[in-house]
Formats: C-alpha cells, structure tokens, sequence
C-alpha cells in the first residue's frame, strides 16, 4: 500500500488507486438508472451494490450507494406527496 518514512508519516504512491470492480460499477449505473427511471427496483440494488463495493474497496461504490439512499428518499417524498394529494381531492 504505502511506505512509512521516518517520521511514521504514510506515503501514497499515485500509481496506487482503488480498482474498478463489478460491484461499484455496478452500483454507479444502478444508482444513476434507479434515480431517473425506477427507483423501486434499481434504487436498492444500488444500495446493495455500493455495500458490497465498499467493503472491496472499489473506486465508484460510494457514489452509487449514495445515489440509492437519496433515491429511495426521493420516492418517499413523491409518494408522500401523491398520497396527500389524493386524501386532499377524494377526502379522508
């Protein structure tokens, strides 16, 4: 990983990044399709994915785990909003 120097400081070499990997990929594109298409089935895919992805230590895991979690929200807030506006025209 990195080299320790005298002064116990790590160096990082730049040549040393986190690699790809299928889940954070996987997560990312899961994330962004979750977000702008359907959020019910790719939102927590992507959340899965990114979980996975993180604990391997892939470069785009983070991304899409938090492209599910605000996601997922969002959906929450529509269908919120969907429900009070249904009660508020058709009463209840």
């Amino acid at each position: 990983m990195g080299k320790k120097s005298k002064e116990d400081t790590i160096i990082i070499d730049p040549s040393e990044e986190l690699p790809l990997g299928g889940f954070g990929t996987a997560s990312l594109a899961c994330g962004i399709v979750g977000f702008i298409i359907a959020p019910i089935l790719f939102c927590p895919l992507a959340i899965v994915f990114g979980a996975i992805g993180m604990h391997h230590k892939q470069r785009y895991a983070t991304g899409g785990f938090v492209l599910g979690i605000i996601g997922l929200a969002w959906m929450a807030y529509q269908i919120s909003n969907a429900l009070q506006s249904f009660l508020s025209v058709f009463g209840g």
